[in-house]
């Protein structure tokens, strides 16, 4: 068995799987924990919040500049036929694989953003979006005391300069913040992004059980290749020598 990328705890409930043999996993995961009640410099430096609202400046220009929480079966509809052109670009930009390929993927990810839960759905979709075009979205669940980032992507036009992501981020923070939530997180990851808001780490880690004499074999192969991983990723020369690598023979 291969149990990856588990949490020790959630809320105040601990993860039963922790008392199997585990290491920690490849990546943490960035967290920003938020005092409910708390002031908007507790969530989001002052110095953070004038440098985006300098490049805001430049979106707030355009006719129909708006962030909203997507709550329509229209809208949500609308910005997934967005995300589903534009994300395949992004990522063939990037290298990376397009992990929503499989129409399954789309189609669950559909499902689950338009099923009602509550007053609102299971996925929440926040957009930044102007009247010529969407400027991006940010996409991930709420359960009243934490916000988790599922997708997100942003316009491949030349609002991008604007740092927009940045910009959603924000007022995604601030919503929740502003609700009481204690924790948000945007995926589990080392994005230059993410620790812009995210200063704390989730210990994240990973059980490699066997269940046979072969099944041994195995998870003394995958757990040292997940350890060698981590200590490549921790170390930024190794890390920046094994990307340089996969960029010459990708």
């Amino acid at each position: 068995l291969a149990l990856t990328q588990q949490p020790l705890r959630w809320h105040d409930q601990q993860n039963p799987f922790a008392l199997l043999p585990r290491q920690s996993a490849i990546n943490g995961c960035p967290q920003l924990v938020m005092e409910p009640g708390g002031p908007p410099a507790s969530r989001i430096s002052n110095s953070f919040r004038r440098r985006l609202k300098s490049k805001e400046k430049k979106l707030q220009a355009l006719a129909g500049y708006r962030y909203h929480l997507a709550t329509s079966d229209a809208d949500i509809t609308r910005l997934l036929d967005w995300f589903f052109r534009v994300k395949p670009v992004r990522m063939a930009e990037q290298k990376l694989p397009n992990v929503f390929a499989e129409p399954d993927v789309e189609q669950f990810v559909r499902s689950a953003c338009l099923a009602p839960r509550g007053e609102g759905h299971v996925i929440d979709i926040h957009a930044l979006e102007c009247d010529d075009e969407v400027i991006a979205i940010f996409a991930g669940v709420a359960d009243g005391e934490r916000f988790s980032m599922m997708f997100n992507t942003y316009t491949m036009s030349e609002h991008a300069r604007y740092s927009p992501g940045l910009i959603l981020m924000r007022y995604i923070i601030d919503r929740y913040g502003e609700r009481g939530y204690r924790s948000l997180d945007l995926g589990i990851g080392s994005d230059d992004y993410k620790r812009m808001f995210c200063k704390d780490d989730e210990e994240i880690f990973d059980s490699f059980v066997p269940l046979t004499s072969r099944g041994k074999l195995a998870a003394m192969a995958m757990s040292s290749l997940s350890h060698g991983k981590r200590l490549v990723k921790q170390n930024q020369m190794l890390f920046d020598l094994a990307r340089r690598l996969r960029q010459a023979f990708g």
